[in-house]
């Protein structure tokens, strides 16, 4: 069973006077993943190296990669990716900010302090079983807001956005096993339209 995360978690781990700070977080796509890293960098200008890991649920397949971000090839993104796909999480991110503290920790050092890191992390989450959603944009007039709330909450969807103006623009996450349902009761709605948003 996939699952995945619905708040960050931030842990801090130390080994031999390294200071590691791995953040958990929830992402929807790999664009909101290189945001996250934007701001770790920004947090951290002073930090040697932040690692990180991801992995995004596809209909096809999982996609996922790990980077080692100036670490020795194979010392910091797979032991991080490793402790995403070890609780089968998806739809989230996992950065490790490594402080150097003066001593070297070796190869295995390192693997083994960036797979704790990231793993304390992963065992701290509250893991939510993770069901699978197409996003999309609802533009509709506003005298329909009753219907499509109901049509939206019915199916167990959520309001992601509201975005309305002068109509009701919403955008909309619903889970992908009622989207044939949603998609035609939204069609018996007049002046409605549902657009699905290609994630990136």
């Amino acid at each position: 069973m996939m699952v995945t995360v619905r708040q960050p978690v931030r842990i801090q781990f130390k080994v031999k006077r390294s200071e590691f700070i791995a953040d958990l977080f929830p992402v929807q796509s790999r664009s909101e993943v290189e945001a996250v890293l934007r701001t770790r960098k920004k947090e951290h200008p002073k930090a040697r190296h932040i690692c990180w890991a991801y992995r995004l649920y596809h209909p096809e397949s999982v996609v996922e990669y790990g980077s080692d971000a100036g670490e020795p090839s194979g010392t910091a993104g797979t032991p991080i990716l490793h402790q995403l796909q070890r609780r089968n999480l998806v739809q989230c991110g996992l950065t490790v900010v490594r402080y150097f503290g003066g001593i070297k920790l070796g190869i295995r050092g390192l693997i083994d302090a960036y797979g704790q890191a990231a793993a304390n992390a992963v065992d701290a989450a509250q893991c939510v079983r993770f069901v699978p959603v197409t996003q999309g944009l609802l533009m509709a007039p506003f005298r329909h807001i009753g219907d499509l709330n109901r049509i939206v909450s019915n199916l167990e969807g959520r309001i992601v956005q509201d975005l309305s103006g002068e109509t009701i623009r919403w955008k909309v996450a619903i889970p992908d096993q009622v989207l044939e349902d949603f998609s035609r009761k939204i069609g018996e709605i007049p002046n409605t339209r549902w657009e699905k948003i290609e994630q990136a």
